[in-house]
């Protein structure tokens, strides 16, 4: 068994030999470690051998022949060129011994990581240029360093070395940037950043400077500039300007202008400063403007009179004066009716009623009278009076109108009366006889009623009663003699029948023949 063993151990040595290998194999394969810290690493190998160990400037283990895995260690690693190797002898006869380096990174993050701007102090101007500088202090190695710019959180720009220095270093980077209105307020930072590789630590170590606040100026610039449409007793302030509609750095100051004069933009508004204005927007570096149209909307507003005076059967309009922005809706109401369509008010419309006016910003109403105008009418009464003479009549005309009309009396192409509702005829002649107009007037018309007047004669009447008195009682006899001769000569021609012994009666059989 033994000698078995010895054949396996001579075959692995001639083919490690014939490889040009060294027979051991260190875990890790490479060490980062931080400064300071501790730091091992183990090696082994599985051939026979003559001894192995490890050689560093710090934890060296001495040579052994009797284990196959040694281990370097360091309880705190404080040399930053350390190269420790294991070394193994496995050659029989060969007193040389082969050997394996261990990478060893000793690293160390910076002592502080600043941010500044260079040959500059206070606000920037927009679209010039400017130099932010990042300071890294103590930090190693450099060549696994990265500078990272960052604007908010957008990344901006990275920078990396190609030192091969070991040792702590300071490193300085800048970054040049021209910022505008959009970067005021904006926060810059840099980052120094160690990436050590797979065998360094996870996440990489990172150190970060303070942010660093930049301010912008700029030249007002009103982005927003559209009509508007405030209420009376709101004043120019009231624009509604925000961080949108007028920007500007310093903040810029508001004047208004209106019909090329300044305005106090604290006072309020009336229903009469509505109009073009310019709004001015003005700081330091510029002055912006723009000209917009400002409309003033009010309430509705009515002047009423207590009454008016309206001709019938023509359109009526509203007879207040309305007013309002926008302009209002106009309602007219009798009785608490709404009247909906075209009125044409008649004679009997007169009355009170109420006018309403609303539109957004509220609602008004007035009461008042109106009086239907009309041309004169008459009402009916009689218009023939046939009378005998020495007869008195009365002639009444009934007329009405608004305004009140005018009454007068012709006869005969003549005035006979005037400003009188009636004339009277006293013991009637044929003089008198005739056609009696009653005419009424006012500014809207005339109207005339006829009145027709016969006068009777009195002997004519004497003749007609005893005409009337004669042939009365003539006409009455004579229907009296018509009559009682036609009922004899019924009787006279009349047939009967007797029809039985036990029957007194007798009945007509007909008028006529026989049947």
């Amino acid at each position: 068994m033994l000698l078995f063993q010895l054949l396996i151990a001579l075959l692995l040595t001639s083919l490690a030999h014939s490889d040009n290998q060294c027979p051991v194999q260190i875990i890790p394969r490479r060490a980062v470690v931080r400064y300071g810290d501790d730091a091992s690493a183990d090696c082994k190998t599985s051939v026979l051998h003559q001894g192995m160990g490890w050689e560093a400037s710090e934890g060296a283990v001495h040579k052994t022949t009797n284990q196959n895995l040694i281990t370097w260690n360091v309880s705190k690693l404080t040399e930053w060129d350390i190269k420790p190797y294991c070394f193994i002898n496995y050659k029989i006869g060969d007193p040389a011994p082969c050997q394996v380096e261990l990478p060893v990174t000793v690293y160390k993050t910076p002592d502080s990581v600043s941010i500044s701007t260079v040959d500059h102090s206070g606000p920037m101007m927009e679209g010039e240029q400017y130099k932010l500088q990042c300071d890294v202090h103590d930090v190693a190695p450099v060549q696994y360093l990265a500078v990272k710019w960052y604007k908010g959180q957008t990344l901006l720009d990275q920078i990396t070395f190609t030192d091969t220095s070991e040792t702590p270093v300071n490193e300085t980077v800048t970054l040049l940037i021209r910022p505008d209105r959009a970067d005021d307020g904006a926060q810059y930072r840099c980052e120094a950043e160690l990436d050590l590789g797979a065998e360094g630590p996870q996440p990489h170590p990172t150190k970060t400077s303070n942010p660093l606040g930049v301010t912008v100026h700029f030249a007002p610039q009103i982005q927003i500039c559209s009509d508007w449409s405030p209420l009376t007793e709101t004043s120019l302030d009231s624009y509604p300007l925000n961080l949108y509609s007028v920007v500007g750095n310093p903040r810029p100051d508001i004047s208004w202008r209106h019909k090329s004069s300044s305005v106090n933009s604290s006072m309020p508004l009336t229903k009469y400063d509505s109009g073009q204005y310019e709004i001015i927007a003005r700081n330091d570096l510029n002055v912006d403007s723009c000209f917009m149209e400002i409309t003033v909307e009010y309430p509705p507003e009515l002047n009423c009179n207590k009454s008016y005076e309206v001709k019938e059967k023509i359109l009526f309009h509203p007879p207040c004066i309305a007013d309002g922005l926008p302009k209002p809706d106009i309602f007219l109401y009798k009785n608490g009716q709404i009247i909906q369509h075209d009125f044409y008010p008649n004679l009997n419309d007169s009355g009170q009623y109420q006018l309403i006016a609303h539109n957004q910003h509220g609602i008004i109403n007035s009461s008042f009278t109106i009086n239907i105008l009309y041309a004169p009418l008459f009402y009916d009464s009689q218009e023939k009076f046939v009378v005998g003479e020495d007869s008195n009549i009365t002639l009444e005309c009934y007329s009405t109108g608004n305004p009140e009309p005018e009454v007068w009396w012709s006869f005969k192409n003549k005035n006979i009366s005037s400003g009188r509702r009636h004339i009277n005829i006293e013991r009637a002649t044929s003089t008198d006889a005739g056609v009696y107009t009653c005419s009424a007037t006012n500014k809207f018309g005339r109207s005339d009623k006829t009145f027709i007047v016969e006068i009777k004669d009195h002997s004519y009447s004497y003749i007609s009663l005893i005409v009337l008195l004669v042939l009365v009682p003539l006409v009455l006899i004579t229907l009296f003699l018509v009559w009682f001769l036609m009922r004899r000569r019924s009787k006279s021609t009349g047939r009967y029948e007797i029809q039985s012994v036990k029957q007194h009666e007798m009945q007509p059989l007909s008028n006529g023949g026989p049947k």
